[in-house]
């Protein structure tokens, strides 16, 4: 634990963003030295999640069933039960019978080992048939957790490491989104105040419907943005830490330069065909 934790801290000092997962409470120094932690839960824990899972599917399936029981399909649901439990006995036939064809001549140590995970997988089938045939009388017993997960901010519900993957994708979806968020926002103010003061100098203000229904735009604009979802695969270019940076700078300074620009043109388009005050009166 101590090891693990000075390699930790070693990489943060050298500025490194480093990610730790663990599973037990040697792993809780380490965790809390990591910029993220996530704590693993252990294999009984996570086959307990699974069963839970898988009880919460049967569930709604059993809705299901009853629903479309109600609309005369009760026959076709037969039909598709007894075409499952005519499947899962012609499988659970065939292994017995490769167990037996096997006892009757030497098995090698590879051999063995796949025969036994073959029964354990067997048994782990009966009990979940069986756990489907109680229904609701079994009960949904609360996944302990484990000491890692009470130093660390992210629990996976498995016991692999899949979930780091994840939490990459997401964290920089969202680093990307608050960027966009924060160039919109600025690109927003410069044109409305460019707007409002050429507005105030030909002596013409927005009326409160048209704030309204500007202002209802732009946060559905926002809303859009935030909408957006990680990509399946990691790319191999990270997004920018900052917004003070110089990508975003100068693309913040391009698109101010072409928005002023369009705005004047059009400013200076529209004087031509703009009524005097004598023609309003």
């Amino acid at each position: 634990p101590v090891q693990k934790e000075f390699i930790l801290s070693s990489l943060k000092e050298l500025g490194i963003t480093t990610l730790m997962c663990g599973d037990g409470t040697n792993d809780v120094g380490a965790l809390k030295q990591a910029h993220i932690g996530v704590a693993l839960l252990s294999a009984q824990a996570a086959r307990q999640v699974e069963k839970q899972e898988e009880m919460r599917k049967k569930q709604i399936e059993a809705k299901k069933n009853n629903a479309m029981k109600r609309f005369g399909m009760g026959q076709y649901l037969e039909q598709q039960k007894q075409a499952e439990r005519e499947r899962k006995k012609a499988l659970k036939a065939e292994r017995e019978s490769k167990w037996d064809d096997d006892e009757a001549q030497p098995m090698s140590g590879e051999d063995l080992q796949k025969k036994m995970w073959d029964q354990l997988m067997g048994q782990l089938e009966g009990d979940d048939e069986q756990g489907g045939m109680d229904g609701d009388m079994m009960e949904v017993k609360p996944v302990q957790l484990g000491d890692a997960s009470i130093a660390s901010p992210f629990t996976s519900k498995r016991s692999t490491i899949e979930s780091t993957i994840h939490i990459i994708r997401q964290g920089r979806c969202t680093l990307v989104t608050t960027l966009q968020m924060y160039c919109i926002l600025a690109l927003n103010c410069l044109i409305s105040a460019y707007s409002l003061s050429v507005l105030y100098l030909e002596g013409v203000k927005f009326g409160d419907r048209q704030m309204t229904i500007t202002g209802m735009m732009i946060a559905a604009l926002f809303f859009f943005v935030t909408q957006s979802e990680p990509t399946f695969y990691l790319s191999e270019q990270q997004p920018h830490k900052s917004v003070f940076c110089a990508y975003i700078v100068l693309s913040l300074a391009g698109q101010s330069v072409t928005h002023l620009y369009t705005l004047m043109c059009a400013v200076a388009w529209s004087k031509p065909h703009t009524p005097t005050d004598e023609e309003t009166r």
